[in-house]
C-alpha cells in the first residue's frame, strides 16, 4: 500500500529534526572533554584557593566530569540513534513507491479530463482504450509524440486515454526500429519524462537530502561507538540519565 502524501512529508519533516538532534547528541560526544576543561576554567579564574590546588587535581577534578558527562551523552545519543536508524530505510522505501505510482498517476496531469464523463460515458472510455491499444503500440515514436502532444493540449477524457498508453508504451521501452529514429525517442521520452516529474510534489524533492543528512549522521554516530539504546528496554535508570542530559543539553542551547 502506498503511504499518502502528507504523512510523508509528516515523516521527512520528522526524519529531519531527528537528524538534527542526532547530530548535536554526537557533538556534544566529541566536545565532553573541551566542555569539562571549559568547565574547570570557571572556577580556576574565580577562585583562587581552587586554582592553587594545581594542575594535576584541576584535571583530575576535569576527568570527573567528563566521565560523569560522557556516559549519559552517549546514551542521549543512542536512544536519538535508535528511534532514528529504523525509519531512514522504510522512509526511501515509501517514498520511491508514491514517486514511482505518482510518475505513472495521469490523472494529475489532468484532473479533470473525467469530469463530465458519465456512467456510459466510461463504459466507451475503456472500449476506446482497448482499441487505441493496438494502434498506440504500432507508432513510431515521432507518431507518439505528435499524439502526445496533441493529448496534453486537449486534456479531455480521450487524451486521457492516450497519455496513459503512451506513457506506458514508453516504459515499455524498445521504440526505436533503426538508428534513425533515436533522436525522436529520445525527443518522446525526454517530454515523458519531464511530465512525469512534475506530478511530484515539490516538497518530495527534498527527500534524497534528508534520507543521506540521516544516513550520514547514524555513521557518524557509529564512528564514535554510539550503538543504538532503547530507554524503554534499558531500564530507569538509563532513562533517568538520558532524560538529565537532554535537559542540560536543552539548557545549554
Amino acid at each position: 500500500m502506498t503511504i499518502p502524501r502528507d504523512l510523508l512529508l509528516d515523516e521527512q519533516n520528522s526524519i529531519g529534526a531527528l537528524t538534527s538532534q542526532l547530530v548535536s547528541d554526537v557533538d556534544r560526544v566529541h566536545s565532553t572533554e573541551a566542555d569539562a576543561h571549559a568547565k574547570v576554567q570557571q572556577p580556576i579564574a574565580e577562585s583562587e584557593p581552587f586554582k592553587l590546588m594545581g594542575r594535576p587535581h584541576h584535571v583530575k577534578v576535569e576527568q570527573q566530569f567528563a566521565a560523569e558527562w560522557r556516559q549519559g551523552r552517549i546514551l542521549a545519543a543512542g536512544a536519538r540513534r535508535f528511534d532514528l536508524e529504523p525509519r531512514i530505510d522504510r522512509f526511501a522505501q515509501n517514498v520511491h513507491a508514491f514517486i514511482e505510482r505518482r510518475k505513472r498517476d495521469v490523472s494529475v496531469t489532468m484532473p479533470d479530463a473525467l469530469d463530465r464523463v458519465t456512467p456510459d460515458g466510461m463504459i466507451a472510455l475503456a472500449l476506446l482504450r482497448e482499441s487505441r491499444t493496438a494502434r498506440i503500440d504500432s507508432m513510431s515514436a515521432a507518431d507518439l509524440h505528435a499524439v502526445y502532444q496533441s493529448a496534453l493540449a486537449r486534456r479531455d477524457a480521450a487524451a486521457l486515454v492516450d497519455l496513459e498508453l503512451i506513457e506506458a508504451r514508453v516504459g515499455r521501452g524498445n521504440l526505436a526500429s533503426s538508428m534513425d529514429e533515436r533522436p525522436a525517442v529520445k525527443a518522446l521520452v525526454d517530454h515523458v519524462e519531464g511530465v512525469q516529474e512534475l506530478r511530484v510534489p515539490v516538497e518530495l524533492n527534498e527527500a534524497a537530502e534528508v534520507i543521506e543528512a540521516a544516513r550520514q549522521a547514524v555513521r557518524r554516530a557509529q564512528r564514535h561507538e554510539i550503538e543504538p539504546v532503547n530507554p524503554a528496554a534499558a531500564g530507569p535508570d538509563v532513562a533517568r540519565a538520558i532524560e538529565q542530559e537532554r535537559e542540560r543539553a536543552g539548557a545549554a542551547a
